[in-house]
């Protein structure tokens, strides 16, 4: 994503001459298989395709079918290795992993093609770390020329000139990494090592190292590696280039220079079992590393369990990649709806009763009907965003979106998929998200006041036996003094406006098919260290902005 530089000397490590200067791999990460048998969960009866979705928009009973399509493909692919960054089972329980296992056992000795592991957090659920190494003991562990003792850390060397390090991010029962200065000092010995012996050093972990996305750092603390830019910083120092990683089940290519001039990228892989169902193939060369990205367009029906409909499988045959971003796109979109619901956040906020349990009430069932809201008014004889827009002289972007819901899940897809450029310049969905958010934050604040108004009326009209009024027909939030709705709309631009332009931008590095520069490379050093620091007092600022907007508009 975002090319990071800040500001020394490391040795470069140069290929050999001859025939073993390029190898050639997949990369394939958070396949969350379960055990054998699994059947698909009903958590949605009301929806017939999609009854079984889940949060993370993960295709966990499909997984082993996805993942012995990729290992098919990989036949055919022939690579000279695999790696796999983490989350192999889902619960991480025995009967997960030894099922993965077994498959993996059974893959290469039909193949003869090598696979490398990394625990992801989920792999630890219910196991131990030397249970994990046990489990997995025929992929990495018994050719390894150095097991870290205290995680499930390792390295092998490949033929040629290239040593293999699968780094062990996780912290133990927790979803965080576990990076400490031991486990650097051990990072860094087999680095050091790998120099020494002229061999360009590929590594792989479970957590990301940079922000897949701006503020990640801050407002997602559990999906990177903590004081991320510290970590990048060390290894550049080791003189690790390449770091390919999983966890935030997205596509992204991030890249941070270090005070010596050299530059440590992160490749992030989106997970297999979730859209867009994808693996990366990777070719390094003395010139250069060349990623692609290939797809998964259908499952392995042997590994497909009973409890799936016939409209399931029908859709499953046809079109894989259709059923997999309808699965992906309705989880997404019952998980937002969770997050909206006035229980959750009365609960998030500790308010069982009283005026601000009230309010909260009037607010997130309002906000709820606000994103699944129509967006325009065509076949519909309703409210509908566009209608509201139109009332503040603002015109809604036509698309074939639905509702805010529709569009939030589709831009959530896109990033996923490796498309993070949903900016106001660089696409029509920014331009549309940006003015339908916009227009319902608008929606929400007026109404809020209009109902919360209707509510304080009718308790005193109540009180004296008189019957009750409807909603009032006029928003208090029209009415002096407080400001307009014109007004309101102001203040949730520039709420929004930033936040779709940094969070959704990213137009630097190609998260997908790419080209990344060879080993040893360097640049200059850069002039501005951006750090963590900065990153906050941008927020502070952001946050000052919305504020004084705020106000000078309410005092307007």
């Amino acid at each position: 994503m975002a090319l990071i530089l800040t500001t020394g000397c490391f040795g470069i490590i140069s290929f050999a001459d001859g025939q073993d200067d390029e190898i050639r791999f997949a990369v394939c990460t958070d396949i969350h298989a379960l055990e054998k048998g699994a059947v698909p969960a009903v958590n949605y009866p009301e929806n017939e395709l999609y009854f079984h979705a889940r949060n993370s928009g993960n295709l966990y009973t499909e997984a082993i079918g996805i993942f012995v399509t990729f290992l098919t493909k990989m036949k055919e692919e022939k690579p000279d290795f695999i790696i796999l960054p983490g989350d192999l089972a889902n619960d991480g329980n025995q009967e997960e992993h030894e099922y993965f296992a077994s498959i993996l056992d059974l893959f290469e000795e039909e193949s003869g093609i090598p696979v490398y592991v990394a625990p992801g957090n989920h792999d630890y659920y219910r196991s131990t770390r030397e249970e994990f190494k046990n489990y997995y003991h025929n992929f990495g562990y018994d050719e390894a020329v150095n097991v870290d003792t205290e995680t499930a850390s390792y390295c092998v060397d490949l033929p040629g000139k290239f040593r293999l390090i699968a780094i062990d991010s996780c912290l133990v029962g927790e979803d965080g990494d576990g990076f400490d200065e031991r486990l650097f000092g051990w990072v860094e010995a087999r680095a050091k090592e790998a120099e020494e012996s002229g061999r360009t050093v590929i590594s792989f972990m479970h957590h990301p190292l940079l922000d897949p996305i701006p503020y990640a750092e801050l407002l997602m603390k559990d999906f990177i590696v903590r004081d991320s830019k510290k970590v990048a910083e060390k290894f550049t120092q080791y003189g690790i280039q390449y770091v390919f990683t999983g966890h935030e089940h997205g596509n992204n290519i991030s890249a941070y220079t270090g005070k010596n001039g050299r530059t440590v990228y992160d490749i992030l892989t989106t997970a297999l079992s979730s859209y867009p169902l994808e693996y990366r193939m990777v070719n390094l060369s003395k010139d250069a590393m060349d990623i692609k990205n290939e797809t998964i367009l259908e499952c392995n029906f042997d590994y497909i369990t009973e409890g799936f409909t016939p409209k399931q499988l029908e859709l499953m045959r046809t079109d894989y990649t259709e059923y997999s971003k309808g699965y992906f796109k309705y989880s997404i979109e019952r998980k937002i709806a969770k997050y909206l619901t006035p229980e959750f956040i009365a609960g998030a906020l500790n308010q069982k009763s009283g005026p601000l349990y009230d309010t909260i009430q009037t607010v997130m069932k309002l906000v709820g009907e606000a994103v699944e809201m129509p967006l325009y008014n065509k076949d519909y004889d309703g409210t509908t965003v566009e209608s509201i827009a139109a009332k503040s002289g603002v015109k809604l972007p036509e698309s074939d979106y639905y509702n805010l819901m529709d569009l939030i899940s589709s831009g959530v897809a896109a990033i996923y998929y490796g498309n993070a450029n949903l900016g106001l310049e660089t696409s029509p969905e920014g331009k549309l998200l940006l003015t339908a958010l916009t227009t319902q934050l608008t929606y929400v604040l007026a109404e809020a006041g209009n109902r919360q108004t209707t509510q304080v009326i009718n308790s005193v009209i109540s009180a004296f036996g008189l019957e009750e009024i409807d909603e009032l027909n006029v928003s208090l939030l029209n009415r002096l003094p407080l400001p307009g709705a014109d007004n309101f709309y102001e203040i949730a631009y520039t709420i929004f406006e930033p936040l779709i332009n940094k969070f959704l931008v990213d137009d630097d590095i190609s998260d997908r098919d790419a080209v990344l520069p060879g080993p040893g490379e360097t640049v200059d050093p850069p002039k501005k260290i951006n750090t963590f620091f900065d990153k906050v007092l941008s927020f502070i600022k952001y946050v000052f902005k919305v504020a004084f907007t705020s106000l000078t508009v309410w005092f307007r």
